[in-house]
């Protein structure tokens, strides 16, 4: 006898019939509540959230001010262009330690998709985003 279980027959589908945004379906419920909360604030940024970022923007900048400041009043002073020479490795040394962390996140990425290539599973593996 022919079985009927499992004979739906075939299912057209025209375009992506499937709207489901697949971080909004890990989300907790917690997750939502908290995404729903900050949709009221402007980008979605709590203004507490505003003022530490609107604070360590007034800091780096007072410094990197103060900074150039002190390098423009030793070049002034200086007899020859030492204090510019100074400013000029400080500023190399920074752009080098900035590639030197770009390639070492780059390392580290490239490193994380080969395990997972490799199917091995660490710890923050099964972290959801």
């Amino acid at each position: 006898p022919d079985s009927t279980v499992g004979d739906e027959g075939v299912e057209v589908e025209y375009g992506n019939s499937l709207k489901i945004h697949y971080r909004n379906d890990l989300m907790t419920d917690a997750q939502i509540a908290e995404k729903k909360r900050l949709a009221q604030y402007p980008l979605g940024i709590d203004y507490n959230d505003w003022g530490k970022i609107c604070g360590l923007f007034t800091v780096f900048y007072l410094l990197l001010t103060s900074l150039f400041a002190l390098a423009s009043a030793a070049n002034y002073a200086a007899e020859t262009n030492e204090a510019c020479i100074t400013y000029a490795c400080m500023m190399g040394a920074t752009w080098f330690g900035i590639i030197v962390a770009i390639n070492l996140g780059r390392k580290a990425r490239e490193e994380a998709e080969a395990e997972k290539l490799a199917g091995i599973q660490t710890m923050a593996s099964s972290e959801q985003c």
